[in-house]
Formats: C-alpha cells, structure tokens, sequence
C-alpha cells in the first residue's frame, strides 16, 4: 500500500502505539475516505480512490502518517487493505443504486498480492456486495510490483480476465517494471505527484512527467496525474494529454456520504 498523503497544512499529532493501531483495527476504527479522480475532458468523475482515515476515540480523525509506519512494521498492512476493499466495495454499490456507478480503486500490499487464491478471495468479495467487476480498480505500486513481477504477474492476468481493472501506482518513481506494461495485465497508471507536483515550473519534472504520458498512450492505458494542487500543474497535465487528474485542487478526500453531495453539487 502506498503512503497515503496528508491533507495539507493538517497537524500530525504522537504516532499512537502499535498495540493501540491493533485495537484500532480490531474496534473497526478505521474508515474508508474517497478521492475523486476528475476527467480532464469530460469533468467527470473518473475513479475514487480509497484512503484509509482512523476515527480514533480520544484523538479525533488521524491522518496515514500517523498509523502506516507502524503497520508497515508489524505486518498489519493486509488486514488494513481487507478492511478498506469491503467498506469500498458496498459504497461503490450504494453509488450504483443511487444511479451514479463509479468506480472505486483500494491500494493493495505485496502481502495481499502473495494470497494464493487472491482470484477466488477478490470474487467472493464482489460476490457478497453484488458489485459489478468492472466497477473495482485494484492499485499495486511499481516498486512493489518490480519486487515479485513472476508472482504479480499470474494474479494480475487473472484480475484482468475477470475485467477487474489493476492501475500501476506511484508510477515513474520506481526502478522500472520488468515487464512491457500491457492491457493483458493492467487498465491504469497513476502517475506519482513526485513528478507531478510543481511540474509546470520544473523543466526536469515536466521531463519525466511527459515521458510518462507518452507511455501510457503508448500502452493504450489510462492516465491519471497524482497530486495535483496548483491550477498551472493542472493545465499542464491536460496540454500534455492526461486523461484524468486527482489532487487538492480538484476534491480532498471525503467520507462516502459527502461523495454523492458533492457529485451532485457539480452538476447543479
């Protein structure tokens, strides 16, 4: 799972404890935000990104730099993905029965992506949320893919067989898949806000950032620029052909609810 941004200018209080992140898990403490990911062409919502947010009793609402550092070393970062993918996929059907489906992407760990019936576990969800799957985009990282390509690659050819869409994340700061990125194995890109942030001003960054596009159309994938919060990063990406945008600028991240009011603010 990726490292998950803070909203910005928000104060991060003491990391709580790694027993207090496991009682946490276990109370249902941890809830899923959404991030819309905008359509440059259209204005749409493309996709919604699910972030991991703590309602944490005595602290209020904990932001993931204060849990994943202790998830991440006390292996607790599957059951955090398990977690998060459920609450996504009955609010992407509570979307699609309001007449608005969307899509929902839920970053996924190299320990999730180890499960050696991830195609049977990943269906059974669907199953039990009676949710199409074509409406569940599942992330994996590139550097997380580039660790274990020959046991990626089976699960990954299976997920797109069964028209769940698979997008690379942190795309273009990693060390390179090793493999030609193909629709056979992945939907999306999500190009990293490492490269997209401040690119309109960066020579080296709007380098890499178009290096990365060409790709992408290359490959015949989606595109989505990561980070996006100043409007000149935004006119860029879309001069340069991106196909869709996520980042401050357009929608923080949000509880299930605040999504459908504000899908329907915009067409007002």
């Amino acid at each position: 799972m990726n490292a998950i941004p803070d909203i910005p200018g928000s104060p991060s209080p003491v990391a709580p404890s790694p027993d207090e992140v496991r009682h946490g898990l276990a109370h249902g403490q941890f809830v899923a935000y959404y991030q819309p990911a905008v359509d440059l062409a259209s204005g749409q919502v493309n996709s919604l990104e699910t972030l991991a947010r703590w309602q944490h009793p005595d602290l209020g609402l904990l932001e993931p730099a204060c849990f994943l550092p202790a998830m991440r070393e006390h292996d607790m970062l599957r059951e955090l993905s398990e977690r998060m993918l459920t609450q996504a996929l009955y609010a992407g059907r509570g979307w699609r029965d309001a007449g608005m489906p969307m899509r929902v992407s839920v970053n996924v760990p190299l320990s999730l992506l180890a499960h050696t019936r991830l195609d049977d576990w990943v269906a059974s969800r669907l199953q039990q949320a009676t949710l199409e799957s074509g409406l569940l985009i599942l992330e994996f990282s590139e550097v997380m893919l580039s660790l274990d390509w020959d046991l990626a690659d089976r699960q990954l050819a299976w997920l797109r067989r069964a028209a769940v869409g698979v997008a690379v994340d942190e795309f273009g700061i990693g060390l390179g898949l090793v493999t030609p990125l193909t629709r056979q194995r992945f939907s999306m890109l999500k190009i990293d806000s490492a490269i997209v942030h401040g690119a309109s001003i960066d020579p080296k960054r709007r380098k890499w950032l178009a290096a990365a596009l060409m790709q992408c159309k290359r490959s015949g994938l989606e595109s989505v620029a990561v980070g996006i919060e100043e409007p000149a990063d935004l006119d860029l990406v879309r001069t340069l052909g991106c196909q869709a945008a996520q980042g401050f600028l357009l929608a923080p991240p949000m509880p299930q609810d605040d999504v459908e009011i504000w899908i329907r603010q915009r067409k007002s």
